[in-house]
């Protein structure tokens, strides 16, 4: 047989295709060709990019869509009224961008800042609403919300306070007390997010999920949620439009806005802290369709101005990924693996096969010993000449049997010879010694008769029998 059979090879060849095409068309189907990152990107088809959201807009706004690359502190925004759009990771504007934003917005204009990543600044922050953060005189103090009015007589009365002087006090009226601004909004890593609305007509009676899913896997993510009164501290006139509701696994439920209404002169500023519902991945979902629709329902009508120059300014949060998913996410490694495997195959099928000629199988010799004393015996008997010559080469044949199998270099018709050979062979000592008879009579002086060849045939016979 030289190397493998044409079947072999048919069946090798048919094997690996099959088992390449269960490859790509299980990698397909578990969605691993695609990429996963943030992107939020317009022209991005894959789960977190933004092209379906920016097909979709101009249902929402009436106007002309355009596309803004320069920051909005570099443009003469007067020349549109609608919406300006901005969505990624983070937002990448700058405090002057933002100020030019809310003067855009207070004409009646609409700004829409859909970020992960919440800014520190925003336009009309006014600290001196915060009734701690003022400057402390003695003129002031009676004017306090949290203060009575107090005299130096009645400074040695505080528990707390030493006996000061009228000298010292002007020193300690005058200092300036600072303390930091609440935090509005915070960042909680969560496996998912329950969305709904404040108010009617957009709220629904069952919540919107919103979970960030990784090659069919849900991943906790770090969202962020922003703290409605922690932001009317600064903001008396926010709204809060949208809600979300996330709890960690054994902890305590956590609650807070993603979309809030910050009112500008005669527009307002939206910001909305879940872009990831915006994503690809939702819209085509009926679902996050709805939810989508629902918060897009707050832009105003007009021109939409999409920012496309600031967004995504820090690296986005991604995924720990293996190297066989960075392999396939890249359309020319991924080809390559697939050659490497076609390449496996061949050289499986064609080259594995023996380069010599096959050593042949031998069969194990048979013990043909019976056949060849019937033979013999057969052919001295019809011929009937000599019954004890027969006999004896029996007995010859008999012995060399006895030195072949059991290694008996000089086998006899003792004693010793046939208890040797009960305890190798088990048979009884009567079978062993009545052989031994019958052998030992070719030895008389007597005619050797055909009924005594017989019974020597049956008993040698018997005996090897025992023995194979």
């Amino acid at each position: 047989m030289n190397g493998i059979s044409s079947m072999q090879r048919l069946v090798l060849i048919g094997g690996g295709v099959l088992l390449i095409a269960a490859l790509v068309i299980g990698l397909r189907g578990s969605g691993q060709n695609w990429s996963w990152y943030l992107s939020y990107a317009h022209e991005d088809n894959n789960p977190y990019g933004m092209s379906v959201l920016y097909h979709l807009l101009p249902a929402f706004n009436a106007g002309e869509r355009s596309m803004v690359t320069q920051a909005p502190a570099d443009l003469d925004l007067r020349a549109f009224a609608g919406t300006y759009f901005s969505i990624g990771h983070h937002s990448g504007l700058s405090p002057a961008d933002l100020d030019s934003l809310a003067a855009w917005a207070a004409l009646g204009n609409t700004v829409f800042l859909a970020h992960e990543a919440l800014p520190d600044y925003l336009p009309g922050l006014d600290s001196s609403r915060l009734p701690h953060a003022e400057q402390v005189t003695p003129a002031s103090v009676d004017t306090l919300p949290y203060a009575e009015a107090m005299t130096p007589a009645s400074m040695d009365t505080l528990p707390y306070a030493e006996a000061m002087t009228p000298a010292s006090m002007d020193t300690f009226f005058t200092a300036e007390i600072t303390l930091t601004q609440p935090d509005w909004h915070m960042e909680l890593e969560l496996p998912a997010l329950r969305l709904n609305f404040s108010q009617a007509p957009f709220k629904t009676a069952e919540d919107h999920k919103l979970v960030y899913r990784v090659w069919n896997k849900d991943e906790p993510f770090p969202w962020s949620l922003i703290q409605p009164d922690s932001l009317r501290i600064l903001f008396p006139e926010v709204r809060t439009l949208g809600l979300a509701e996330g709890m960690a696994k054994g902890q305590d439920k956590f609650r807070g806005a993603n979309l809030v209404e910050l009112p500008v002169g005669r527009g307002r500023m939206l910001i909305f802290t879940t872009p990831m519902a915006l994503a690809n991945f939702y819209l085509v979902q009926p679902d996050g369709r709805d939810y989508a629709e629902r918060v897009l329902s707050h832009l105003t009508p007009g021109d939409l101005l999409w920012d496309a120059g600031t967004r995504n300014t820090t690296t986005p949060y991604q995924p720990a990924e293996s190297p066989l998913r960075f392999v396939l996410n890249h359309p020319a490694l991924r080809m390559a693996w697939y050659l490497l495997l076609l390449i496996g195959l061949l050289y499986l099928v064609f080259r594995s096969r023996r380069r010599q000629a096959a050593i042949p199988l031998l069969n194990p010799k048979s013990n043909q010993s019976l056949e060849y004393l019937n033979t013999v015996a057969k052919l001295y008997y019809q011929q009937r000449s000599d019954h004890r010559a027969i006999g004896e080469m029996m007995r010859e044949h008999f012995m060399g049997f006895l030195r072949e199998r059991f290694h008996l270099r000089q086998p006899g018709l003792t004693e010793e010879t046939a208890l040797r050979l009960i305890s190798l062979t088990g048979i009884d000592a009567a079978s062993v010694r009545s052989l031994f008879r019958r052998l030992s009579e070719l030895d008389s002086r007597y005619e050797f008769q055909d009924y005594s060849l017989l019974r020597l045939h049956r008993e040698l016979q018997q005996f090897y029998e025992k023995c194979t």
